[in-house]
């Protein structure tokens, strides 16, 4: 007899490929969702409008959105009756301004205040959905409470109250007002079922995880495309927590990040390190990282060992230097932290049960978020995304899945699962396999995307990563568009993505991308088949 999650294991299957391979990366994010949207137009499938709709959740003031959605007659015919009046007045009050190159000049030089001036004149002079959405995001951005409570506050036709409830259901969980959030979400649910998802997040940081998982579950049954509500309402058969099975070797390098290594330090003899052993490698720092180290091989009681290099040798030959050591060849793992990281106390037992669980993974990593802003988030599971078709002027380009950046941290990348690359901050590797893979490049020196290359190098071998989203490490380095980078350091980034793009020629990631989204289908399937049935009350 069929079970009750038969459907969805068929649902998936049936996916047209390109659009199937779109949305096991996730759903969350409005430019993911927009793409994943024209793409279901595009193969003429039926989940085209949940789509359009959920991206308009993810951006509630988008009246551009709205009027392109009202300008699509059938389309508009397929979403519920109860939205037409937020599009429409989202659509009447939306009108992108001419002036909007002063604002992205600010915008590139992120002065904050200079920002919210600017906004709030514009505001000033009447409304305009243009540029509240802008004042609301980066609000958000901020989790300036104060901001997005006066710009919401502002005189708005009674029709948007959808869209502003979601977006105070959004900034009162940000806050920590889980119960206000979920009130606020209530109020929001003619954007679709996304904002199920939402309030289980909710009830999950309630600490009400039965009701979190009934609202996963109507949201999944509502849009069974949502793998983001699949991926949070079943975990693999993953334990809480366990030890890294083998000895295990900590390492660090740094260059005059004085101060942050001391408190990156800290956090790394304050949390349970078990056994393992932790050895810092001075990168030729001229500030008083020196003084830091000396201090800290007194305080562990020994636990600290160091290396001491006369220059510079950047990020890549640092990572090759630790790993020929040879007190790391005789540790079972070796497992890289940033010097501007801060993990939490039980951050091993986390990784361990990502160990336990994928024990044939080449590397393990975890959630990344801004040490600022912890609602920011910088790292996830990242997979490989070619465009299509080809460009043929740059045949060998390639990105990776962004979807962390495109949402603020609520709680919906909590989850494990494989994927292709995790991020270098905080990674762990068997402590033969940087050796056999021919180590980090040093192509890519000084800095930058060096751990990204090696975990593709891994993935073309036959290998993947692994994600433990229920381990978050504060970064106090801010990336992306919270990060200030020099024109240089911008440069050198760049220069390295263009290298490690070359390094890597589309003939080989295609396969790479197939053997990712065969494990990421695998890993849901795997998940809906242990789902049970929904509950159908979950006001």
């Amino acid at each position: 007899m069929p079970g009750p999650r038969d459907g969805l294991t068929a649902f998936w299957r049936g996916l047209a490929p390109g659009l199937r391979e779109r949305l096991l990366l996730g759903s969350c994010g409005q430019r993911h969702l927009l793409d994943a949207a024209r793409a279901a137009l595009a193969l003429g499938s039926p989940v085209a409008p949940a789509l359009v709709l959920a991206s308009l959740a993810e951006g509630p003031l988008d009246g551009g959105l709205a009027a392109e959605i009202l300008a699509a007659p059938d389309l508009l015919a397929a979403l519920p009756g109860a939205v037409r009046p937020l599009l429409a007045s989202l659509s009447t009050g939306w009108k992108r301004p001419e002036d909007v190159a002063g604002y992205e000049e600010l915008a590139a030089g992120r002065d904050l205040a200079a920002l919210r001036r600017f906004l709030d004149s514009r505001l000033d002079r009447g409304p305009s959905l243009f540029w509240l959405n802008q004042s609301a995001s980066l609000a958000l951005f901020e989790n300036d409470q104060d901001w997005l409570a006066a710009s919401l506050a502002r005189p708005l036709p009674s029709a948007l109250a959808p869209a502003l409830e979601a977006l105070r259901g959004q900034a009162a969980f940000l806050r920590g007002d889980f119960a206000a959030a979920d009130r606020h979400y209530a109020a929001a649910l003619v954007l679709g079922p996304s904002i199920l998802m939402r309030r289980g997040l909710c009830r999950r940081a309630l600490g009400d995880e039965p009701g979190a998982v009934r609202l996963f579950l109507a949201c999944l049954e509502a849009a069974p495309w949502h793998a983001t509500a699949a991926l949070l309402a079943s975990e693999p058969p993953l334990p809480a927590s366990a030890p890294i099975p083998g000895s295990l070797a900590v390492l660090l390098y740094s260059w005059n990040k004085a101060a942050e290594l001391d408190a990156t330090l800290a956090a790394l003899f304050a949390s349970d390190l078990g056994g393992a052993r932790v050895i810092a490698l001075d990168n030729g720092s001229t500030d008083a990282t020196a003084e830091v180290l000396s201090a800290w091989a007194g305080r562990s009681g020994g636990r600290l060992a160091r290396v001491d290099l006369p220059v510079n040798v950047g990020a890549a030959a640092a990572r090759n230097w630790l790993a020929a050591l040879p007190e790391v060849r005789a540790a079972d793992f070796a497992l890289y932290v940033d010097d501007d990281a801060e993990v939490p106390p039980n951050w091993l037992g986390l990784l361990g049960a990502a160990v336990t669980r994928w024990p044939e993974a080449s590397v393990w990593g975890c959630r990344v978020v801004d040490h600022a802003g912890p609602w920011r988030i910088q790292a996830a599971d990242l997979h490989p995304v070619l465009p299509e078709p080809p460009d043929p002027q740059r045949p060998e380009e390639f990105r990776f899945s962004d979807l962390h950046i495109q949402d603020l941290d609520m709680g919906q990348f909590t989850y494990a699962r494989p994927c292709v690359s995790v991020t270098g901050c905080c990674h762990l590797f068997r402590s033969a396999t940087p050796r056999r893979s021919g180590g980090f490049s040093l192509h890519l020196s000084p800095s930058q995307y060096d751990d990204v290359e090696h975990d593709l190098r891994l993935a073309r071998a036959g290998g993947f990563a692994v994600y433990q989203g229920r381990l978050a490490v504060r970064h106090r380095k801010r990336t992306g568009a919270a990060g200030r980078t020099s024109r240089a350091e911008h440069g050198n980034a760049l220069g390295n993505k263009f290298k490690m793009q070359a390094m890597h020629p589309r003939a080989g990631m295609e396969a790479v991308v197939r053997a990712d989204r065969d494990r990421l289908l695998e890993d849901l399937l795997a998940r809906l088949a242990a789902l049970p049935a929904p509950d159908k009350e979950h006001s």
